[in-house]
């Protein structure tokens, strides 16, 4: 099916991006302001760089953590690779906005998904487009998809 398809490729992209934790620190800050909109920050600039650096690095884990779930599952244990793709991103999304959640002691919880998804698909959506024009991410899409058994 060609949602299965489509997942596949989202959790991909979203491992390459998760993955590279020293790069993405500066992504959380920005996720961070783009939510706050025209509001001042409220925390001080060392706090915030600190939040972001333990909160990217957990969110780095975890995604090593869901993407091996989810070789051990399509992979050894025969499941579908489709609905193992789809049930690990549904499970992985609400995680990590939990995680934003609380390390950037935000109101509700949508707050924190709303702050990931800046975080996460704001990139993936300029890298996406880079791609499609020159291919610069392909190396690193081939790496994660590797681990990601492809959709039959």
């Amino acid at each position: 099916m060609e949602l299965y398809h489509f997942v596949r490729g989202a959790l991909a992209w979203t491992v390459t991006i998760a993955a590279l934790w020293p790069v993405n620190i500066p992504l959380a800050f920005a996720a961070y302001k783009i939510r706050q909109g025209p509001k001042p920050i409220d925390m001080p600039k060392n706090a915030l760089w600190w939040r972001c650096t333990f909160a990217t690095l957990l969110v780095a884990v975890m995604t090593v953590g869901f993407v091996i779930v989810d070789y051990m599952l399509a992979g050894w244990a025969g499941f579908p690779a489709g609905p193992i793709h789809l049930l690990v991103l549904m499970g992985y999304i609400p995680a990590a906005a939990g995680i934003f959640f609380v390390f950037f002691a935000l109101e509700d919880f949508f707050q924190g998904l709303s702050m990931f998804m800046i975080y996460m698909y704001l990139p993936v959506l300029v890298l996406y487009v880079i791609n499609a024009m020159i291919g610069v991410w392909n190396p690193l899409l081939n790496y994660a998809g590797g681990w990601l058994k492809a959709v039959t």
